[in-house]
């Protein structure tokens, strides 16, 4: 059964470029466009529809994005407790930067700042990198201590290298959390709602 109504109802033929006008719409109403006959709203208005939750309110802070917020400051605080331990002051100072610049990124995300994004995705990528600079660094530690061929070494080498494997085992978690933040700040709904809000601020 034919669904084109123009073959049995007068008047519904569409006009070439005027979609939903009907057949002489210009000839009786001179200077009168024809309304564009559409079911449903734009397609531009469904993708604003689907993305209010996320733009309708600056105080609106996604769940994930506040226990990313949360795991960042309680990383930093750790940082500092190593700092405090460390023996080199370099050292020390540099586990200071890296916690000061940890909870102002942790500040950031949770008033949805778009430098905030940009400082996770960079903790982010550190993360994912950890444990392969990690194993990199043991393997040449062991290999400077097998070329030594003292047993006083080798002894302090299985010493190092049962201490870096439980680090491993905790940097392997912090690389997979890291891999996903990744994914997660890089969504273009997540890059749309710091966007937004930094625009509403400024």
């Amino acid at each position: 059964m034919s669904t084109d109504l123009s073959r049995h109802v007068p008047g519904l033929a569409q006009k070439k470029g005027e979609p939903g006008a009907p057949r002489g719409f210009e000839s009786r109403y001179p200077g009168h466009q024809p309304r564009q006959q559409v079911c449903g709203p734009p397609a531009h208005e469904v993708r604003m529809i689907y993305l209010l939750p996320i733009t309708g309110s600056r105080g609106a802070v996604p769940a994930f994005i506040r226990f990313s917020a949360t795991m960042q400051a309680v990383g930093s605080l750790l940082l500092l407790c190593f700092a405090m331990v460390q023996a080199s002051a370099y050292i020390s100072i540099f586990y200071v930067l890296l916690a000061a610049i940890g909870l102002c990124t942790a500040f950031g995300n949770l008033r949805l700042k778009n430098w905030a994004r940009y400082s996770t995705l960079a903790f982010s990528a550190l993360l994912v990198l950890l444990p392969f600079g990690m194993i990199l660094v043991y393997a040449y530690l062991d290999k400077i201590a097998g070329d030594s061929g003292n047993p006083a070494d080798a002894d302090a080498m299985a010493y190092v290298v049962s201490f870096g494997i439980v680090l491993l085992v905790i940097a392997l978690p912090m690389a997979v959390l890291g891999g996903f933040w990744l994914y997660y700040f890089n969504r273009r709904s997540v890059k749309r709602l710091f966007v937004n809000v930094e625009s509403e601020s400024s």
